[in-house]
C-alpha cells in the first residue's frame, strides 16, 4: 500500500471540495443568469414594440392628415395628366419639409401599375409584392443602410385603386430611440445565415425578414443589473465558502508541516555537512591547539584516521623546516586582526611533505566570546612541485647553455653567444605563464580538476622545454618549409578556427632551408602568436593570412612573406621601437623572440605596418646541398 502523507490527503479533499463546490454554485449561477437573461428579452422586445408603435402611429397620422383627408393627391393620381411627378411635389413638398423635421426620411409615390413617380431621396430597390392594394411594413436594405418601410395603399371615392405612398423612416433613428428608452447600447446586423449565440456577453434578437431574405438582428452588450448581481453573489459566496474551508485546512496542515520543515531542515544540514565533510580542508582547534574537528579530505592528504588527530595538538602536523617565530606570528595575526591567511609548509603521517595555502579564524559562542580557531585549507603541493621542477629545468638548461659555450670552436661568433643567452630569458618567461594559470585555477576548483589542469600545462611546458633544447643543437639535417608551416596550421588549428581566420600558402613553398626545423618552426609559430594578440585589439572580421615566397628572391637567400589584413585603430610604433632597440625591453615578448632566432641564423627580419594590413619579411639561407 503506498503511504500518503496527510498533507497530501487533505491537498486531494480541497481540491475535490473545490471542484465540487465550484460546479453546483456555477449551476445554480447559470440557472439565474438565464433567468435574467429572458427577462432581459422580454423588456427589449416590449420597448422594441413600443418604439415600432410609435412610428407606426406616426406614418398613421402622416397618411391619414396628407392622403386621406386632404384630396390633392388623389385627384393628381386619378387625372391622366402626363406631369403627375411635378404637380406631386409642388403639392407635397411643404408636408414633407415639415415632416422630415420629425423623423420622416422619404415618401415615395407609386401609380397603380406599380411604377415610381416620385421620391424625395434616393431611389430603392421595392419588392413589387409590398406595392399592393394592402397596408404593409418591411426594413429596406440598401447602400448598408436599413430604412423601416411603410406602404399605404390610395383608393378613390369607388375604391378603385390609384396607387401607393411610402413612408420612410432611418432605422438607425428607431434605434436611437430605443437606446433612450432602456438606457443599453444597440447595433444591429444583417446576415442572410442565422447568428447562433456564441458570446454569452450580447444579446442577439432576430428582428426582421428583410427585402432580400435577410435576416435582421438586434445585438446589445450584456450590461444587466440583476446579472452582474447574481455575478457578485455568488463570486462572494464561493470566496467565503472556499476561505472558510482553506482555513480550516491550514489550521490541520500547520501541525504536520512543523515536524516536516524541521526533519527538512535537518537532513540539507546533515547533506550539507557531509559534502563539506568529503571535499573540504577543514581544521578546527580550541584556543590551546588542540584538534577539535577534522574533515574526511584532509585526513586523505594527511594520512591519518580522524580518531589518529582529534584531541592531539596541531604542532602533529608541524614540518622540523617551520621555525617557531613562524607560528608566533600567525597567534600574533589571529589575535590582533582576527584573520591569518598564508601558506604552510606541513608533514604526513609517513613523513612527506605537503604545501596547503591555509584562511585561519576564530570561532565564537552564543555569547560572542571566541572559543577556539577554524582554518580552510587547500592543497597546493602541486603548485610547489611545479615551481620546483621549473626551477631545476632553468638551472638545468642555464648548465647546457654554459656548457655549450666552453665547447664552442674558437671562431664562434660573440654576437650569436649573447642571442642565445636572451633566448633563455625569452622562454624563462614564457614558462611562468602556464604556471601562473596553473596557480590561479588551483583556488577554484577541486582536487581531480587541479590534476587535470597540471597535466595539461606539464605537457605543454614539456613540449615547449623539448622545441627550446633542439635550438642549441647544431644539425645539418634538410627543412621543408612547406612542411613546417603545415604543422604549424595544425599546432594552431584551434586557434585559427576559434578565430575565423583564412590561412593560404603559395605553391612556390616547396623549398629547403639551411637552418634547424624546431626554430623555423618556432619563428614561424611566434610571429603567429603576435598576429593573434593583435587580432584581440582589433576589429576586423575576416580575417585571412598569406604566406609566400617573394619572386625576386636570389639563389642564395629566400624571403617569406607573411601578410594578414588585420585592421589597427592607428599605425602602431611598437615594431619598429621592438625591431631597432638594442637593449632587453621586448625579451618577453613572441617577435623578440622570432627576430633572435632569424638573427641566430644569420637572417633578417623586417615589416611594413599600416592601418589596414601588416607584411612581415624573413630572409633565410637556402639549402646549398
Amino acid at each position: 500500500m503506498i503511504y500518503k502523507s496527510p498533507k497530501v490527503i487533505f491537498s486531494l479533499l480541497f481540491l475535490f471540495f473545490l471542484v465540487g463546490l465550484f460546479f453546483t454554485f456555477d449551476f445554480y449561477k447559470q440557472k439565474e443568469i438565464n433567468k435574467a437573461l429572458e427577462n432581459s428579452k422580454k423588456e427589449i422586445l416590449y420597448r422594441y414594440s413600443e418604439v415600432f408603435r410609435n412610428y407606426f402611429e406616426f406614418g398613421e397620422l402622416i397618411y391619414f392628415n396628407e392622403f386621406v383627408r386632404n384630396k390633392t393627391i388623389l385627384d393628381i393620381l386619378k387625372n391622366p395628366s402626363t406631369d403627375k411627378k411635378k404637380e406631386i411635389y409642388e403639392s407635397s413638398v411643404d408636408s414633407f419639409a415639415f415632416y422630415s423635421n420629425l423623423g420622416l426620411y422619404n415618401v415615395s409615390f407609386y401609380d397603380s401599375n406599380k411604377d415610381l413617380i416620385l421620391t424625395f431621396n434616393e431611389k430603392k430597390d421595392v419588392p413589387k409584392e409590398f406595392l399592393s392594394k394592402n397596408d404593409n411594413f418591411s426594413f429596406i436594405s440598401n447602400h448598408n443602410r436599413v430604412y423601416l418601410t411603410f406602404f399605404k395603399p390610395i383608393f378613390d371615392e369607388k375604391l378603385n385603386f390609384v396607387g401607393v405612398i411610402t413612408l420612410e423612416f432611418l432605422f438607425d433613428d428607431f434605434i436611437k430611440k430605443l437606446q433612450k428608452e432602456l438606457g443599453l447600447k444597440f447595433i444591429y446586423t444583417i446576415s442572410k445565415d442565422k447568428i447562433e449565440e456564441f458570446n454569452k456577453d450580447f444579446i442577439y434578437l432576430e428582428i426582421f425578414e428583410t427585402n432580400d431574405n435577410a435576416k435582421l438582428y438586434l445585438i446589445t452588450s450584456n450590461e444587466n443589473l440583476a446579472i452582474n448581481s447574481i455575478n457578485k453573489f455568488y463570486i462572494q459566496f464561493l470566496f467565503m465558502a472556499t476561505l472558510c474551508f482553506l482555513a480550516l485546512v491550514f489550521v490541520i496542515l500547520k501541525v504536520f508541516d512543523y515536524k516536516a520543515n524541521r526533519d527538512l531542515v535537518i537532513k540539507n544540514y546533515q547533506e550539507f555537512f557531509e559534502h563539506m565533510d568529503e571535499h573540504i580542508l577543514r581544521l578546527d582547534t580550541d584556543l590551546e591547539g588542540n584538534i577539535e574537528y577534522v574533515s574526511d579530505a584532509y585526513c586523505k592528504i594527511t594520512g591519518y584516521r580522524k580518531d589518529e588527530l582529534v584531541g592531539k595538538n596541531a604542532s602533529i602536523l608541524r614540518h622540523p623546516d617551520i621555525s617557531n617565530n613562524f607560528y608566533k606570528n600567525i597567534w600574533h595575526e589571529l589575535k590582533t586582526k582576527n584573520i591569518w591567511e598564508g601558506e604552510i609548509k606541513n608533514r604526513d603521517k609517513f613523513g612527506n611533505t605537503y604545501w596547503i595555502k591555509s584562511v585561519i579564524f576564530p570561532k565564537y559562542n552564543l555569547k560572542n566570546e571566541v572559543i577556539g580557531f577554524r582554518s580552510i585549507r587547500f592543497d597546493i603541493t602541486s603548485i610547489k612541485q611545479l615551481e620546483k621542477i621549473n626551477r631545476l629545468l632553468k638551472e638545468d638548461l642555464s648548465n647546457k647553455l654554459n656548457k655549450l659555450k666552453l665547447n664552442e670552436k674558437i671562431d664562434m661568433d660573440v654576437v650569436k653567444v649573447e642571442l642565445m643567452s636572451k633566448i633563455v630569458d625569452s622562454m624563462s618567461h614564457l614558462w611562468k605563464e602556464p604556471i601562473s594559470k596553473i596557480s590561479l585555477e588551483l583556488q577554484k576548483i577541486d582536487n581531480i580538476s587541479i590534476k587535470n589542469l597540471i597535466s595539461k600545462e606539464l605537457f605543454s611546458l614539456s613540449n615547449m622545454l623539448n622545441e627550446f633544447k633542439s635550438i642549441f643543437k647544431h644539425s645539418a639535417e634538410k627543412t621543408n618549409l612547406l612542411e613546417i608551416l603545415n604543422e604549424v596550421k595544425l599546432a594552431l588549428k584551434d586557434e585559427i578556427n576559434e578565430n575565423k581566420i583564412s590561412l593560404k600558402l603559395s605553391k612556390d613553398l616547396d623549398v629547403n632551408l639551411d637552418i634547424s626545423r624546431n626554430e623555423l618552426k618556432n619563428i614561424i609559430i611566434n610571429i603567429s602568436r603576435t598576429q593573434l594578440e593583435c587580432l584581440k585589439l582589433s576589429s576586423s572580421s575576416e580575417v585571412s593570412i598569406q604566406i609566400s615566397i617573394l619572386s625576386e628572391t636570389s639563389d642564395e637567400d629566400i624571403i617569406i612573406k607573411i601578410e594578414d589584413n588585420i585592421r589597427k585603430d592607428k599605425i602602431n610604433s611598437y615594431f619598429e621601437e621592438l625591431l631597432n632597440s638594442k637593449d632587453d625591453k621586448f625579451f618577453d615578448t613572441s617577435i623578440h623572440l622570432a627576430k633572435l632566432l632569424i638573427e641566430k641564423n644569420s637572417g633578417l627580419f623586417w615589416y611594413k605596418n599600416s592601418v589596414s594590413d601588416t607584411i612581415y619579411y624573413i630572409k633565410l639561407k637556402r639549402d646549398s646541398i
